[in-house]
């Protein structure tokens, strides 16, 4: 039987390296059984790259 999925905001921490050692293993097997959970995973990793980092700019630096 497969484990129910986890909550969205320990799918976030996990995307955010913010989990403990023991949650990342249980998120990681997790993600070996469950296509959705991937799928979620790797949608967030894309539309994160996808996002430009902001533009600092040096007058507001001064």
């Amino acid at each position: 039987m497969r484990n129910p999925c986890p909550e969205t905001e320990i799918l976030a921490a996990y995307l955010e390296n913010n989990l403990p050692l023991e949650l990342i293993e249980q998120m990681e097997a997790h993600l070996l059984e469950c296509r959705l959970c991937r799928r979620v995973i790797s949608q967030a990793i894309k539309s994160e790259s996808a996002v430009p980092d902001p533009i600092i700019h040096r007058k507001s630096l001064s």
